[in-house]
């Protein structure tokens, strides 16, 4: 009988462990997730600048940029990517202030970028953030 309640206690330790280790699992992969998110959005700017080398200036997101807009279409793919940032990335834009304004892309005199996001996953008070710099297409 007390071997019994003994593996019965054991057992339940055991559970408890891997539930824990479950939740760490999930946690992980959801950062994961977040980073890769950040990633793909990064690169997508990065290809934006590289590919318009004419219209750099106009992928300035939250910033001012050393080169003059000349495409209100090239403005737009960049307020659209803006956009694409705040709905694919949690709490981009409840971040403390010194993290604000979020994302930017700022662009030099030479045509390159640099391209931050920050965001604060879902249960956590860390800020992250995913950091690209994009030279344009000579």
């Amino acid at each position: 009988m007390l071997e019994g309640l003994i593996a019965m206690a054991i057992f339940a330790i055991a559970v408890l462990g891997l539930l824990a280790l479950q939740t760490k699992l999930l946690r992980a992969s959801t950062q994961s997730a977040y980073r890769v998110e950040a990633g793909l959005l990064g690169e997508s700017m990065a290809g934006m600048v590289g590919t318009d080398s004419s219209n750099v200036g106009c992928y300035a997101v939250n910033s001012t940029s050393a080169l003059a807009c000349g495409s209100t279409d090239s403005a737009a793919a960049a307020e659209s990517w803006r956009q694409a940032v705040l709905a694919r990335l949690p709490n981009t834009q409840t971040l403390p202030a010194a993290d604000l304004p979020n994302p930017t892309v700022v662009i030099d005199a030479t045509g390159t970028a640099t391209v931050t996001m920050k965001w604060e996953p879902p249960n956590d008070t860390s800020v992250r953030n995913f950091i690209i710099v994009a030279q344009p297409l000579q």
